[in-house]
């Protein structure tokens, strides 16, 4: 939710519609009175500190070194049609890559290399090891999707990179050349000598072969919600207050010539940005959403970064279409879905929230007497009245649950994520949208204020809770402006919100909830693997 006026709403979910059965109604009703006490010490000892603790699993393919194969200083990577070509040369001891597309240089001579806190810098005095090479041509299903079926079709290397001598670490390059672009990331292999490692700096460059007209947002890394700017890339370091751009940023190269720049499968990293290497220059260089103490991430090998994507097209439209950023994702896991996936499927809803955002209506209860408590019983049934009467399946309720006296100064402490207001019959409304014909439901609200901790705590006892009730689809919130969520000094993009989100989506997947996430972490194309993430609420409009 958003306390702007021209913050629009979200008006695009999934939602399933479902009649409980009276078993089921009768136990979601004794658990629907979970008290606080029982709720932090039964649920909350187990999710504490679970986005901090999270970490990476690394296949063993992936995670091991490469030490065979051709081990040329300079390697090429085409993709299967030849529109797009990939060079990486080592040839001085230093990596760097090129891309060109339809024999047009986009990115010429690009350095690659890492900085750390405790251990010497990545990127000089480099060999290769070896490589490997493969190809893939599959076509998968998406659950949901602009397409009924997506192509997965590209060129693959893998070069193992190491330093000299005979301590010297090793990294691994994974290359994928698709006829619309091209992905890349760094693999710290289990063997490779990282150990456990801080990030304090990746330095990816993008290095433009020209001044090319950009498309760009500010890199402020705790909102996306920018009206964007069209400048040429020189321009971009002095026009933003924040010295960079968030990606995707996107640019015209020519008449025919578009591409756009992001990032693929996002987790245990910080979110990139890209900044330019000088005042003036059209070479780029990623920038990491930093931790609160300056650092970028903390990790253990074998650990692997988001692919670095680099979209191409003769159009804009090309871009849009591209299905490059979902194809570096992997497939869900039915594991993590033991209810199946039949009950995603993208609709919308209407929501209580208008009336707060203009002022006529609060979403702090302050008693029977005094204020005007929006989300009251007998308003949300009018809601879905209307709701059933124009076949919209699902009724946003925001302010129906306690703690909305910690909104947004106090942080979200007080959230109570299973309790609701005096004024508000959690049972009676979650009973009353499937009761109509056509049936609508409760689309539930979830504000933390940045609170992510509190959050966390609870989600082991509120999510199972919904799931009883009939509850099909949350909308989580994060309205934190000053950057300092749970206290503790952390932006909304950093390598802890990052796995936040992921232990959100992986908990609702168990749990039979579709998510809509409100000032979120970029798409990077997760929703493959997690369907259940349905939109995100996070651009200027």
């Amino acid at each position: 939710m958003s306390r702007d006026p021209n913050r629009q709403g979200a008006d695009e979910m999934e939602m399933v519609n479902s009649t409980e059965t009276a078993e089921r109604r009768n136990r979601a009703s004794t658990e629907g009175s979970i008290t606080t006490t029982r709720r932090r010490f039964v649920s909350g000892l187990t999710s504490l500190f679970a986005a901090s603790s999270f970490s990476l699993t690394v296949g063993d393919k992936t995670g091991a070194q490469v030490t065979e194969g051709d081990d040329g200083t300079t390697q090429r990577l085409t993709s299967p049609d030849g529109t797009v070509e990939v060079s990486v040369d080592v040839a001085d001891g230093v990596p760097s890559y090129s891309v060109a597309y339809r024999g047009t240089t986009v990115v010429d001579d690009a350095g690659v290399g890492f900085e750390f806190q405790n251990q010497p810098d990545f990127g000089e005095e480099v060999t290769v090891t070896g490589s490997e090479r493969s190809e893939t041509d599959e076509t998968w299903t998406p659950v949901w999707d602009q397409y009924d079926e997506i192509r997965e079709r590209y060129e693959e290397l893998r070069l193992g990179l190491a330093e000299s001598g005979a301590d010297g670490r090793a990294l691994t390059v994974e290359v994928r050349a698709f006829d619309d672009g091209v992905g890349f990331r760094y693999v710290f292999p289990e063997e490779g000598g990282f150990g456990d490692f801080v990030v304090s700096a990746e330095r990816t460059e993008f290095a433009f072969a020209d001044d090319y007209t950009a498309w760009w947002i500010p890199n402020d890394f705790n909102s996306y919600e920018y009206a964007y700017d069209e400048t040429p890339l020189s321009e971009i370091g002095s026009k933003s207050f924040s010295g960079g751009a968030h990606t995707p940023i996107t640019m015209q190269a020519d008449d025919d010539l578009y591409l756009s720049v992001h990032e693929a499968d996002l987790v245990d990293y910080a979110a990139m940005a890209v900044e330019p290497t000088s005042a003036g220059e059209t070479t780029f260089e990623s920038t990491l959403a930093p931790l609160p103490d300056g650092t970028k991430v903390s990790a253990s090998a074998p650990h692997r970064t988001p692919w670095r994507t680099i979209q191409l097209g003769e159009r804009p439209g090309d871009l849009v279409e591209s299905n490059l950023i979902v194809n570096l994702n992997e497939d869900y896991d039915p594991a993590e879905f033991p209810q199946g996936v039949d009950w995603i499927e993208p609709q919308k809803f209407i929501g209580v929230w208008w009336l707060m955002i203009t002022g006529r209506a609060d979403w702090e209860y302050r008693g029977m007497q005094t204020g005007n408590h929006g989300a009251q019983t007998g308003r949300v049934k009018q809601y879905m009245d209307f709701a059933s009467e124009h076949d919209i399946p699902g009724v946003l309720v925001e302010g129906w649950n306690k703690g909305w006296s910690s909104y947004p100064a106090g942080g979200g402490g007080a959230f109570d994520f299973t309790e609701p207001y005096p004024d508000f019959d959690l049972q009676e409304v979650t009973s009353y949208g499937p009761s109509l014909d056509p049936p609508t439901q409760m689309t539930m609200h979830n504000e933390t204020a940045g609170g992510f901790r509190n959050y966390e705590s609870q989600l082991d006892e509120a999510y199972p809770l919904y799931d009883d009730i009939g509850i099909r689809t949350i909308k989580t919130g994060y309205v934190n402006d000053d950057g300092n969520l749970a206290g503790e000094g952390h932006n909304h993009h950093n390598q802890v919100l990052v796995n936040h989100h992921h232990l959100v989506a992986r908990t609702a997947a168990a749990n039979h909830q579709m998510l809509e996430v409100h000032e979120p972490i970029h798409p990077t194309g997760r929703r493959r693997s997690y369907p259940n993430l349905m939109t995100r609420e996070g651009v200027y409009g």
